[in-house]
C-alpha cells in the first residue's frame, strides 16, 4: 500500500519535516530559519501536504522537495504564491523591458512553474527576455525563482 507522510513548511518554504506523522518530535510551530509559521496542509483545502512516500509503513529516504501547488485543489502553497507575488513586482520595475514584455515574462514565468503545455514555448521567451535585461536584474529573476522552478527548467535556462 502507497501512502505518504505529512509534511510541514514553513510559510517562507523551508521545510520543518517530511515525515511529521513518524516523527511528531521534528514539527515546530514557527521556523528556525525565518520565524514564520509553519503549516502541514493546504490553506485553502486542508488537505495534508505530502510528505516522504510510505511502503506498507516502511519510509523511503530520498530527497524531498517542497511542493509547489496543492495536488488536490491545486492552489499554490504560502511560499509560491508569495515567491510569485514578489517576483511580479520585481518585473514591473524592470526599466529595459517594454510594458507588453514584462507581462509576457509574467505569463511566461507562470507557465513554467505551472508545467503548462506552453512550458517550452515560454521557457524560449523566458530566456529572450531575460537577455534583454541588465546582469542585476537578470541576477535577481534568477535568485527569486530559483528555489520554484524545477531542476530541469533550471538546466533548460541555464540557472
Amino acid at each position: 500500500m502507497n501512502e505518504y507522510d505529512v509534511a510541514q513548511i514553513c510559510e517562507n518554504g523551508h521545510l520543518i519535516t517530511p515525515s511529521a506523522q513518524k516523527n511528531p518530535e521534528d514539527c515546530q510551530p514557527f521556523c528556525d530559519e525565518c520565524g514564520q509559521p509553519t503549516i502541514k496542509e493546504c490553506k485553502e483545502c486542508k488537505e495534508q501536504i505530502k510528505g516522504y512516500k510510505r511502503f506498507g509503513g516502511i519510509g523511503v529516504v530520498y530527497e524531498y522537495a517542497c511542493p509547489k501547488f496543492c495536488h488536490r485543489c491545486g492552489k499554490p502553497y504560502p511560499w509560491t504564491e508569495k515567491t510569485l507575488d514578489a517576483t511580479k513586482k520585481y518585473v514591473g520595475e524592470i526599466k529595459e523591458l517594454k510594458p507588453e514584455e514584462r507581462e509576457l515574462l509574467i505569463k511566461n514565468i507562470e507557465d513554467i512553474v505551472k508545467a503548462t503545455p506552453s512550458q517550452q514555448i515560454s521557457i524560449f521567451d523566458f530566456k529572450k527576455l531575460l537577455a534583454k535585461m541588465n546582469s542585476a536584474s537578470r541576477e535577481m529573476i534568477i535568485a527569486l525563482l530559483k528555489d520554484i522552478f524545477n531542476e530541469t527548467v533550471k538546466k533548460t535556462i541555464g540557472m
